[in-house]
């Protein structure tokens, strides 16, 4: 047994371990010493330290129900933890932000419980995390805890885009940009850029001038940054999925753009800042000195309306081009 006037060192880990996966690795060494220095076992120091990342992995919170005294925490969710365990079944079930399947305690029984119907053959999921918090918290607290990022699949977000719609919304309403925006994500992620230039065309073009609340200035011109990025990225893929005549219009919109990036970004931060100043080089870089013919606003509104086609975005104002 650890004697009890080291156990202040044990306690401390908790800090370590808490700091972040890098750190697991001398949290489990430190742990693992502990352990064989008390002789509490004869297995090597390797094989503990691997047991110990399991357990970190693996273990799942005994979460009982406060049956009496629940008055006193009440900033609780009306359960305690007893405890820690490892369960092989239950160690074996992957992530999901969007879950079929929870898990709960029924005294020291560990019980799987569906969230909804579950196809036969389907997969059962979890969510290792709390499903209620932020995208950024949710990706940060999977990448510190479990070393990987989670996007759910593109048909949970149109579900959700679909049935707020449906129920009358705009598609300028909180949260659909949000969810436009998780579509793009997981299509870029994939490698899907032909998707999420789409995407981000719609989100430009469509979403971005009816949102409420109004995006700042600084948001609309990362956004343009973004579409100007993708536009580019797509005249050099040479995608089958590209059409000719969009291939055509692409150059001059392109261009067009990165002379309208360049002047928000001037407006909105100052031009003699230092990322108003590189965009100043970035479109002399592509397009040369000669940028006044990037002025013919009739021209742009022509050809990004074959853009936009090809996009399947459609119910533009002219106002908002």
């Amino acid at each position: 047994m650890i004697p009890e006037e080291e156990w202040d060192e044990y306690i401390s880990l908790k800090t370590l371990m808490n700091t972040g996966r890098e750190k697991w690795e001398e949290w489990a060494g430190i742990l693992a010493q502990i352990v064989i220095r008390h002789g509490v076992t004869t297995l090597d120091e390797k094989v503990v330290k691997n047991l110990v990342f399991a357990l970190f992995n693996n273990n799942l919170s005994m979460e009982l129900p406060l049956l009496q005294d629940a008055v006193k925490y009440p900033k609780g969710n009306g359960t305690i933890c007893s405890g820690i365990c490892l369960e092989p079944f239950a160690s074996m079930v992957n992530h999901s932000c969007d879950p079929n399947s929870w898990w709960t305690f029924n005294g020291r029984e560990l019980q799987m419980r569906a969230v909804r119907d579950i196809s036969a053959g389907e997969e059962l999921t979890m969510s290792y995390i709390t499903v209620s918090g932020s995208y950024n918290i949710r990706q940060e607290s999977l990448l510190t805890g479990w070393g990987f990022k989670y996007f759910a699949p593109i048909e949970v977000y149109q579900d959700c885009i679909d049935h707020i719609l449906e129920a009358g919304y705009s598609i300028g309403t909180w949260p659909v940009p949000h969810l436009y925006r998780q579509v793009f994500r997981v299509q870029l992620n994939s490698g899907q850029l032909v998707e999420a230039a789409k995407t981000w065309l719609k989100y430009y073009y469509q979403i971005q001038p009816v949102s409420f609340p109004r995006f700042f200035p600084d948001e609309r011109v990362l956004n343009l940054k973004k579409l100007v990025s993708l536009i580019r990225a797509v005249e050099s893929s040479q995608s089958p999925l590209v059409t000719e005549d969009v291939k055509k219009i692409i150059p001059y919109v392109l261009a067009y753009l990165s002379r309208r990036l360049c002047r928000q970004t001037k407006k909105c931060f100052g031009a003699d800042t230092e990322i108003a100043e590189f965009e100043e080089v970035q479109l002399q870089k592509y397009f040369g000195q000669c940028t006044d013919g990037l002025n013919n606003r009739t021209r742009y509104k022509q050809e990004v309306k074959v853009l936009l086609d090809w996009a399947g975005v459609s119910n533009v104002l002219k106002s908002d081009l």
